[in-house]
């Protein structure tokens, strides 16, 4: 079933961190969304998040953990998205299709935390590499760990360890121009 998304309007899933903000993959079908909750939004960074230069990758390396990372430059927004596919498995999500599918379509919705509307949306097409990369750290974190919570006590150790910059540094980043 799909959603409707209407900007100005309550977004159709809520934030799984209540009103903190927080940015995560909601994979559905062929390929994902990108789902920012935050708070403090202006016009500029609603504008940025529709129109603006970003930079986008994928960082996996040996941890077999994937990050998604973006990065804003106007606004120095930099965000690193872990996918935990082990805990979107036993929570009953159908990740397969995404697993074996060729998708590369990528929604960025941005949120405000405290309403739960809708602020922004901007479709993004993926560079082929870079999905399929995605697709392959994913698949790796299924044949390397055994549970949800190993894959999380992993990801928090690289986050308490690394920053989101430092992973943007240490990524090769496709940039995506304003429009």
């Amino acid at each position: 079933m799909l959603s409707q998304y209407e900007l100005g309007k309550a977004f159709p899933l809520t934030n799984p961190q209540g009103k903190a903000s927080g940015v995560y993959a909601n994979i559905h079908g062929e390929s994902f969304d990108v789902i920012c909750w935050g708070s403090g939004l202006n016009s500029k960074g609603i504008q940025e998040w529709k129109r603006g230069t970003l930079r986008y990758g994928v960082l996996s390396g040996t941890s077999r953990i994937p990050f998604f990372l973006l990065y804003f430059p106007l606004l120095r927004w930099p965000f690193d998205i872990s996918i935990n596919v082990l805990a979107l498995k036993e929570q009953g999500i159908p990740i397969q299709e995404y697993l074996d599918g060729s998708g590369n379509l990528v929604n960025l919705f941005l949120v405000d935390v405290r309403t739960n509307m809708l602020k922004a949306i901007r479709p993004i097409s993926l560079e082929r590499l870079v999905a399929d990369s995605l697709r392959a750290a994913c698949n790796d974190q299924l044949e390397h760990y055994a549970t949800a919570k190993e894959v999380g006590d992993r990801i928090q150790g690289i986050l308490s360890s690394t920053s989101t910059g430092a992973m943007i540094r240490a990524t090769s980043m496709v940039e995506v121009p304003s429009r």
